[in-house]
């Protein structure tokens, strides 16, 4: 079985300077780590640096449309139905 956890956010940026520690532990200990957030130049980072995977999520961060976030719970569900973490953990407002 292929232990995974998502970790998600609404940018990279965030994901990399923050949960780094928890990346790197998680990863550590035999989980399969996959993070979501929108594309920035962090986005590389999370997978080179942390090795871990990293998925993109098509987001507004400051829009508040609630079709467009409705779009956002659409990716969620595929990625976990496709990925069927254990955990999922969110970060931030949108998320």
């Amino acid at each position: 079985m292929d232990r995974a956890i998502t970790i998600s956010a609404n940018t990279s940026w965030y994901l990399y300077n923050f949960r780094s520690s928890t990346i790197r532990r998680l990863v550590a200990d035999g989980w399969r780590v996959v993070c979501l957030s929108p594309e920035d130049k962090y986005s590389k980072k999370l997978a080179e640096e942390l090795a871990c995977e990293w998925l993109p999520l098509e987001m507004s961060n400051r829009g508040s449309n609630p079709f467009r976030d409705c779009g956002l719970i659409y990716q969620l569900w595929r990625y976990y139905r496709s990925i069927k973490p254990l955990a999922a953990l969110h970060f931030t407002v949108k998320n």
